[in-house]
């Protein structure tokens, strides 16, 4: 039910829960996709999915508003994740984001390279920064 998604709790039950529905723990908040807040009350698994999905929406809506200053950012889902995960971590390896966006270490692909280089053509040279290896989110420029 809530397969390919990350979540952080401090609640144990909860993080059976929704293990149990397919979502997959994380070890700390900054790698997770929401860090979920057990909600009051008796849910259906239905309502359980909602509730998740509401907090993941407003999760990564609230990063979002900060990355880009309140401005709207019209991209993909894939560069959404990658700047969500650079924003989260603060920085990390082209061996980091394949990892956590499900690549096998053994897999060839320069897919996370493309779509930081689509990132600094919106959003300027300085929008993604690599320091040593480590891909960090600088300022974007205006669209």
């Amino acid at each position: 039910m809530l397969q390919g998604l990350t979540f952080f709790t401090d609640d144990a039950i909860w993080r059976q829960i929704l293990s149990d529905l397919g979502a997959v723990a994380a070890g700390d908040a900054g790698t997770a996709d929401v860090a979920f807040v057990p909600p009051g009350g008796k849910l259906s698994p239905v309502g359980l999915k909602a509730e998740f999905l509401r907090q993941l929406d407003e999760q990564r809506a609230a990063a979002m508003s900060k990355i880009f200053g309140g401005r709207r950012a019209d991209i993909s889902p894939a560069q959404e994740k990658i700047v969500l995960l650079l924003f989260k971590r603060k920085g990390m390896s082209i061996r980091q984001l394949n990892e956590a966006l499900g690549y096998s270490e053994d897999t060839k692909t320069h897919t996370i390279e493309t779509v930081i280089y689509q990132l600094r053509k919106i959003f300027g040279a300085g929008f993604i920064k690599n320091d040593n290896g480590i891909y960090r989110l600088g300022r974007a420029r205006t669209q």
